[in-house]
């Protein structure tokens, strides 16, 4: 059985841009970003944000109760992401910072 997905998002010209896992909760609970990598070139230019929403809002995921992010604590640069996107900061969690949104993952 499937645990989650590693999707690939593509821009404009239909070359990969970026890349976000997902792990699935159980039913009920989060979602789970394992990764989110944008090519380095790319960063800067609003792709991050634009895949982070397109992994959240991907029609094949199960049904869950929003999604959940950690950040190790010397990752200023992804503590910034998250915050920018909108992600509430809830502290931390096993030494990483949590994040979450309630946006429910969709089917």
């Amino acid at each position: 059985m499937e645990q989650g997905v590693q999707l690939v998002i593509c821009g404009p010209s239909g070359q990969p841009v970026a890349l976000v896992g997902c792990a699935w909760g159980a039913a009920g609970a989060p979602h789970a970003l394992t990764d989110v990598a944008v090519k380095p070139q790319l960063r800067g230019c609003g792709y991050g944000r634009e895949a982070l929403c397109t992994a959240t809002s991907y029609p094949g995921h199960p049904v869950g109760a929003g999604w959940l992010a950690f950040v190790d604590p010397n990752n200023s640069d992804a503590f910034s992401f998250f915050t920018r996107c909108g992600w509430q900061h809830e502290g931390l969690d096993a030494g990483m910072r949590r994040f979450a949104t309630r946006m429910p993952a969709r089917r």
